[in-house]
């Protein structure tokens, strides 16, 4: 009512021997993909930094796990630069925050032990990043059990100390400047590699690559000698004590891929699927024919993921959507999805840059390149851009007019031709959007048209 005064909107009428106390709601625990047995390391950009202002040098980022593993450094010259997502900037992921190394100094180190499980008994581990050039180092964990080591030559390394399980794939790790995720799983019986969901790598055995002094520590951006710095970004690190399943590799993957705009290799449909287990983000079957370019709103309370709007991170992604609206990054909108595990995921048939008459309205031409989207719960009407001078996938030039139109299945009959083209506005240079936002529901179809 005021001060430290807390009082009943509506009378309570006891009876005789009735008790009665304070309460506090309790935080909803939160893991990647609700994984939470033997977790031991997450870094997140978005939380836990000394800084949170674009350009701020970052000497501390602390994990979301609760193990109390904090990587730091004290140097200014030396300290990575913190970054506030952008769709627009080539170092995107996907609106999110990162931190950007330099490739000459810039690292971030833990001394002291990690405990990332045994040999036997297996470990996990995840990482979203980016590398611009040369061989440089993303993440290394030295500890009394042995080491993990991810370089960005494609070398992995899983060892014991005097053994080791690993391999060598130096397209492992793309030298892209867009996010990529990684992932190494297993443990004396073999570990797997894999890129975007696609296992890039295996070696099914101990493979003895001799022993090397045993440095306790986590290094970020730099090896355990303090060279080959990497140039890049790294927005999230993930790690487990154990060889996790396929399911729960699945459910963190998904995760991870949703909320950076990375499409998981579809060569095997892949299921997105939210922390639950069996709510599915996007279904790979139904949607098999528009499964490239994928990106994604949703909200997923166990995994603290809130992604409220969305571009795919791929070389030939023109569509950004946003609840409501597009702002800077996804912590500036301030819209959300209402319900936990909503999701609208969408992606192309990988079609061509080229006008057709194929399935047109009269008097228009349509793009031969068309998106579906999926949607699960109830996520709001979107805004929706469209880039249509990007590098990788330039749409032509109109035929008529001085406007390109939305052109989307709005009674979800299957069929563009009936539908009424809508006019696009000119935000700025290539960027054309709606001028309100669309409503889709599940399985709508759409694309761009001209006159």
């Amino acid at each position: 009512s005021s001060g430290d005064v807390w009082q009943t909107s509506s009378n309570i009428d006891f009876t005789d021997g009735m008790e009665f106390t304070l309460a506090t709601a309790t935080p909803q625990l939160q893991s990647p993909g609700n994984v939470s047995n033997t977790l031991t390391l997450w870094l997140k950009a978005s939380d836990h930094t000394d800084v949170s202002t674009d350009g701020g040098s970052v000497g501390s980022w602390s994990e979301s796990a609760g193990v109390a593993t904090n990587v730091t450094e004290s140097t200014s010259s030396k300290k990575p630069t913190y970054r506030v997502g952008s769709g627009s900037s080539s170092d995107a992921f996907n609106y999110n925050s990162w931190l950007e190394f330099d490739g000459d100094d810039d690292q971030l180190v833990q001394t002291g032990s990690i405990d990332y499980g045994t040999v036997s008994s297996g470990m996990s581990s995840y990482m979203v990043h980016s590398r611009k050039s040369g061989i440089n180092s993303l993440f290394w964990i030295n500890s009394s059990k042995g080491k993990v080591r991810m370089k960005g030559d494609g070398i992995m390394r899983y060892t014991n100390g005097s053994g080791a399980t690993g391999t060598n794939n130096s397209a492992f790790f793309s030298q892209n400047s867009y996010a990529n995720l990684n992932s190494v799983r297993g443990s004396n019986l073999g570990i797997t590699a894999r890129k975007d969901g696609l296992p890039a790598a295996s070696y099914s055995s101990a493979n003895t690559q001799g022993g090397g002094t045993d440095i306790n520590g986590l290094y970020l951006g730099v090896n355990t000698n303090l060279t080959a710095n990497l140039e890049g970004g790294i927005a999230e690190i993930i790690m487990y004590s154990s060889d996790l399943s396929d399911a729960e590799n699945n459910k963190i993957e998904s995760y991870l891929s949703l909320k950076y705009g990375i499409t998981l290799d579809q060569s095997t449909a892949t299921d997105y699927i939210a922390s639950d287990g069996t709510t599915k983000m996007w279904d790979a079957t139904i949607n098999a024919s528009y499964n490239k370019e994928l990106a994604g709103i949703g909200r997923d309370d166990a995994s603290g993921l809130h992604q409220k709007q969305s571009k795919s991170v791929h070389e030939e992604a023109i569509v950004a959507m946003g609840l409501g609206t597009i702002s800077s990054d996804n912590a500036s909108n301030t819209n959300s999805v209402s319900t936990d595990k909503s999701f609208m995921v969408w992606g192309n048939n990988d079609a061509g840059s080229t006008w057709t008459d194929t399935g047109a309205p009269s008097g228009f031409k349509v793009l031969a390149r068309h998106w579906r989207v999926a949607e699960t719960g109830n996520v709001a009407s979107v805004h929706i851009q469209f880039n249509v001078g990007d590098a990788d996938f330039d749409v032509p030039a109109l035929l008529n007019g001085s406007s390109y139109y939305l052109l989307y299945d709005s009674n979800n009959d299957d069929s563009l031709s009936d539908e009424t083209p809508i006019a696009l506005t000119n935000s700025s240079g290539d960027v054309w959007q709606t001028s309100s936002n669309i409503d889709f529901t599940d399985g709508m179809e759409f694309t761009l048209a001209t006159a």
